[in-house]
């Protein structure tokens, strides 16, 4: 920074350049007024005291008694008096709206293009009267849960204007939490006029509702303070970098000279390091809150300039999800994480979705259930029925179908179950099935069933060609009809007697199994009486009758009876019960 000394000595060589010094050329009247330092700013004063004026700096423009920057001064903008409106800033010499946040100037407003259906995508796009606008599109569909409120997609479970549906208007004192207006604010927040606020950072309520900071005060805790935070300093009640401000350049009350700016803390000429000029001050546009990127760029309250983008702060665990603080530990709609929305009938706690089951639900693997009534989860999670089985007020039961009926547990069919035929516990005995509820044999190679029991109509004497039919004690079964049993011996060349006795008509021996049976054979062969004889057989041959053998006692084709005469033919049946073929003398 000059000295006074040194501005002093530059007036009087001015002075000295003159063409009779006295004054005619004005002189320079000094450069800051009668202290001789500069004022700071985008102003410095003309005025001298020689009564002269003096031309202004490069980039200057003089403006009654003062030399001040036309392309950023908002009173003095593009010319002299030309003044901003209260809302407008001063870029390149042209007044004009500063938007933040993303938001685009429309006429003189700032707008997002994003949501506002009169400028859907740009200026002046307006959508349909029954469009609204999402991303910039117009469109018929609100989405994320959202729904379309006289055009503006909204989320009734959180907008006090729309809580529970469209015009649905909270209370002043209420907000809308899940659809429903309510006084009670969530993590720490303060209900204001029916808006939940965090009192300690909220420079409009700082400590309690209603209580706003000042233009120039934060608020920290709960309290508004003029500690300037990013750090800034607190020169006279206003935050300024001292790195960068012309007039506390490395400290309050340090102003540069006019042609000077701030760099670094140091009072100099040219901005290095990146840093550009706004208003004769070296600023970083990529960190500068008051010009964040490019001059004049102005970051809203609680924004911080995040390489040359104004971004929120957000504080108290809250992150920032699409232009907002949220608290993602209870926000349904950025549960956990920006977009992270919970599901219908779900809400957020401690970052998670959680289902809200209602009207005796129970939640089982993520689903509300009935648990009286659901056959996978039958009186608790977990519990399914067994196939064939229902739930039913929390147990479960067989619910037997297409004509079954439960059965020790079972659903069974007692038309054909041998196990259950025609009732539970009516059993089928072994070789029989269950034939429309009644055991019935099942009769194999060509039998028959009779009483119970599968027999050969074709030579059971009991059930000659058909069940009941018996035959007489001297008929015998043949091919299922009842012959006499002497004419069946003959017909049959002798081979085998028939069904009851033994074969007695062939040569070759047979071994009966008792006399009593060897003697039904005889009688049963030739219809005839039989005697028995002393003697044991002595083996066929001719002669007479051995001893101890039964012997027939009727002719026997033609011969005479009993078998006694030269030209009888007996048959011998000895006691060993072998028989032999014998032609008798």
């Amino acid at each position: 920074m000059r000295s006074a000394g040194a501005a002093l000595a530059l007036g009087i060589a001015l002075v000295g350049c003159g063409d009779d010094g006295s004054g005619a050329s004005g002189g320079t009247g000094g450069l800051g007024g009668a202290g001789g330092d500069g004022a700071g700013g985008s102003a410095i004063d003309v005025g001298g005291q020689g009564g002269g004026a003096e031309a202004c700096p490069v980039g200057l423009e003089s403006c009654g008694d003062a030399c001040v920057a036309t392309t950023v001064d908002p009173a003095h903008c593009g010319g002299c008096d030309v003044a901003c409106g209260a809302e407008e800033v001063c870029q390149n010499g042209a007044c004009a709206f500063e938007c933040v946040g993303g938001a685009t100037d429309c006429n003189g407003s700032c707008v997002s293009t994003s949501t506002d259906p009169a400028n859907c995508g740009g200026c002046g796009i307006p959508c349909g009267p029954e469009e609204v606008c999402q991303n910039g599109t117009c469109t018929f569909s609100c989405v994320g849960g959202a729904k379309d409120c006289g055009g503006a997609c909204v989320s009734t479970s959180t907008d006090p204007a729309n809580c529970g549906g469209c015009g649905n208007v909270c209370g002043p004192e209420q907000v809308c939490q899940n659809g429903s207006c309510a006084f009670i604010c969530v993590g720490g927040t303060t209900d204001c006029g029916g808006a939940c606020i965090e009192i300690g950072t909220d420079p409009a309520n700082c400590g309690g509702c209603g209580n706003a900071c000042g233009p120039e005060e934060v608020c920290q805790n709960g309290t508004c303070t003029f500690t300037c935070v990013g750090g800034a300093t607190d020169c006279g009640g206003a935050c300024v970098d001292v790195g960068t401000d012309p007039a506390n350049c490395g400290g309050c009350g340090n102003a540069c000279d006019p042609e000077e700016v701030c760099q670094d803390g140091t009072c100099t000429f040219t901005c290095v390091g990146g840093a550009t000029d706004c208003g004769g001050a070296c600023v970083d546009v990529m960190n500068d809150p008051n010009h964040c990127g490019g001059c004049g760029g102005v970051c809203a309250l609680g924004e911080i300039c995040n390489a040359g983008v104004c971004d929120l702060v957000c504080t108290g665990g809250s992150l920032e999800c699409n232009g907002a603080c949220t608290n993602t530990n209870t926000d349904p709609a950025n549960c956990g994480g920006c977009g992270n929305a919970c599901a219908a009938g779900e809400i957020c706690s401690n970052g998670a979705c959680d289902l809200q089951c209602t009207g005796g639900s129970t939640e089982c693997n993520g689903a509300c259930v009935n648990t009286s009534n659901d056959s996978s989860n039958c009186g608790g999670c977990g519990t399914p029925c067994p196939s064939g089985q229902v739930c039913s007020n929390g147990a479960c039961d067989l619910q037997c179908t297409g004509g079954t009926t439960e059965c020790n547990g079972l659903c069974v069919n007692p038309s054909l179950d041998t196990s259950n035929c025609g009732g539970c516990g009516t059993v089928c005995s072994a070789g029989q099935i269950c034939n429309n509820g009644n055991c019935d044999l099942v009769c194999t190679g060509g039998t028959s069933e009779c009483g119970n029991a599968c027999v050969d109509l074709d030579n059971d004497p009991d059930n000659c060609g058909g069940c009941g039919t018996t035959c007489a004690d001297d008929e015998a079964c043949v091919n299922g009809a009842c012959q006499d049993l002497a004419v069946v011996c003959h017909d049959i060349g002798y081979n085998q007697c028939p069904t009851g006795a033994t074969s007695f008509c062939v040569p070759p021996p047979l071994d009966p199994t008792s006399s009593a049976q060897a003697k039904i054979a005889c009688e049963a062969c030739y219809g005839a009486p039989c005697y028995l004889e002393t003697a044991d057989c002595a083996g066929p041959g001719w002669g007479p009758n051995p001893a101890g053998a039964y012997e027939c006692g009727d002719a026997y084709f033609g011969y005479t009876t009993g078998c006694s005469g030269d030209d009888g033919r007996v048959w011998y049946i000895c006691s060993s019960y072998t028989t032999y073929g014998h032609w008798g003398k």
